[in-house]
Order: C-alpha cells, then sequence, then structure tokens
C-alpha cells in the first residue's frame, strides 16, 4: 500500500491522487480474486454422518437442584440468622492509600468551594449596596433640588 501524500491534496493534485488509489484499489481487487480462487480450489467436505446409539448413564451427581432439600439448622437457607459485628475498616484496619489521597483531593475541593462561596457574597453584598447607594442617592438628590427651588422662591 502506497504511504498517505506528502503534500496537500488540493484540486490542482487531486485527480494524480485519485489515480494512485485506482491503482491500489485494482490491486486489492486482484488480491480478492486470487483468494477467491485458492478457497474454491479446497477439496469438497464430505456429508455429515448419522448420529450414533445413546451411552450408558454415569454415576450420579451431587444433590443439586434436583437433589433432596438440606437439614433445617443454622446454615439453612430462608432462616435469617443474627446481626454480625461491624468490620474493620480496609484490609488490617486501615484505609487504602487511594483511600487517604480521594479524601484529600476532595477536602481541597470542598475548601475552594467555601472560598468561592465567600466570595460570591462578598460581592453580592457590595452589589446591594451600590444599589442601596443609587436608592439612596436619589432621594438625596430630590431633597436638595426641592430645597434650591425653596431658596429660589424666597429670593
Amino acid at each position: 500500500m502506497r504511504p498517505a501524500p506528502t503534500q496537500p491534496v488540493n484540486k490542482f493534485t487531486h485527480m494524480r491522487r485519485l489515480e494512485e488509489c485506482e491503482i491500489v484499489a485494482h490491486g486489492a481487487a486482484a488480491e480478492v480474486k486470487r483468494a477467491h480462487a485458492r478457497l474454491d480450489a479446497q477439496p469438497p467436505q464430505g456429508e455429515r454422518g448419522g448420529t450414533g446409539e445413546r451411552g450408558e448413564h454415569g454415576a450420579p451427581g451431587l444433590a443439586g437442584r434436583d437433589g433432596k432439600d438440606g437439614a433445617p439448622g443454622r446454615d439453612a437457607v430462608g432462616i435469617q440468622g443474627p446481626q454480625g459485628r461491624a468490620g474493620d475498616a480496609g484490609r488490617d484496619g486501615k484505609d487504602a492509600p487511594q483511600r487517604v489521597e480521594l479524601d484529600n483531593l476532595l477536602i481541597e475541593h470542598s475548601r475552594a468551594w467555601k472560598a468561592l462561596r465567600a466570595e460570591i457574597a462578598a460581592v453580592q453584598a457590595q452589589v446591594q449596596a451600590l444599589v442601596d447607594m443609587n436608592k439612596n442617592a436619589s432621594a438625596y438628590l430630590e431633597f436638595l433640588r426641592s430645597k434650591r427651588e425653596a431658596r429660589k422662591g424666597q429670593q
């Protein structure tokens, strides 16, 4: 098979690349024909023979689905036993190193989220202060305008 083109295929070189692809495709078609010829030349298989007679029964198997029921008792199926004691945390009572690493990563992300929430709360407080200041400023400006009009009326 030919390697990929070293120069980009564009409207000037696509015909040459198409010819190369056709050469490769014709070569592949010839290989397929040769493979089919080899498969057709293999000797034919014979017909399947008839079924033989059935053999003798073997030794009986262990008790299973069709076996006899077990005796009732402590390990009998369907009887709920008492709750066992709590197991140790991990092998030999130690957490896996991956668990410790995961906990550390979760703590880092938790701290980052808390810091982000605190920053958002601070920004929200600043925005609210600006909004309140603008609301109060408009009322104060109205008060000053009315005072100025009152002074003009007195003069």
